[in-house]
């Protein structure tokens, strides 16, 4: 509703402020760093960090907004959200910051992008149908393809299991008012909901046996469950 809306952009308005956001650690074994979006040079770019805080490294340097760096499962690629090409696109780059490529390619707004187990996919909110749904493509941006059913509502902040071809995301569906986690195959059908009241921002573990999420706690305040 209008209400939620501006809060939520006025609370996106306070986070962007923030220095240092967005932290994606690789899975791979070695050592392939930290990714994080930050505003250290005027605008929002993406770096690469040690894990003991040395070795830092500017991968973009854009006047556009670079978010939500993922390290693909070899560590060898990264995906991002950017808006340099004038919209929201899906960009692969490689662990250097090079071999830039705009995957999704759409005047629609695409989102949040997550690799697939074996990395030959990347799983993205879109509204290019009208409302945000999930879509996945291949690698090199080929063949998207929507995995949500097409219901009222907005699907966002995509989660794939490391194990499993199986996406954890957020959602807030008219049929059950508020924010919600669910459940849903790659291949599409229907969606399972996971949270029994609030949730968003779902993460996996590393062996695809539990899920963490953001939900009000005691006083209406956010907790991890």
């Amino acid at each position: 509703n209008g209400t939620l809306t501006a809060r939520s952009e006025e609370q996106l308005k306070q986070f962007w402020g923030m220095p240092d956001v967005k932290p994606a650690v690789s899975t791979t074994e070695g050592n392939h760093g930290i990714l994080f979006a930050s505003k250290r040079d005027g605008d929002m770019d993406i770096y690469r960090v040690n894990p003991d805080g040395t070795g830092m490294l500017q991968l973009t340097n854009d006047p556009g907004e670079d978010i939500w760096p993922i390290w693909s499962p070899d560590g060898e690629w990264i995906v991002f959200q950017s808006d340099r090409s004038g919209n929201r696109d899906i960009w692969l780059m490689a662990a250097d910051g090079s071999t830039l490529q705009n995957l999704s390619n759409h005047p629609s707004m695409d989102e949040s992008p997550y690799w697939t187990p074996e990395g030959n996919q990347v799983v993205f909110s879109s509204d290019r149908t009208g409302n945000f749904e999930l879509f996945v493509m291949n690698r090199n941006g080929s063949n998207p393809k929507q995995i949500t059913p097409s219901d009222k509502g907005m699907e966002l902040l995509p989660a794939v299991s490391p194990v499993e071809e199986v996406v954890a995301y957020t959602a807030n569906k008219p049929v059950v008012p508020g924010w919600n986690i669910y459940l849903l195959s790659l291949n599409g059908g229907k969606p399972q909901r996971l949270s029994a009241e609030f949730g968003c921002r779902a993460k996996w573990s590393p062996d695809g046996k539990y899920l963490a999420y953001v939900a009000n706690g005691i006083n209406n305040k956010t907790d991890i469950y």
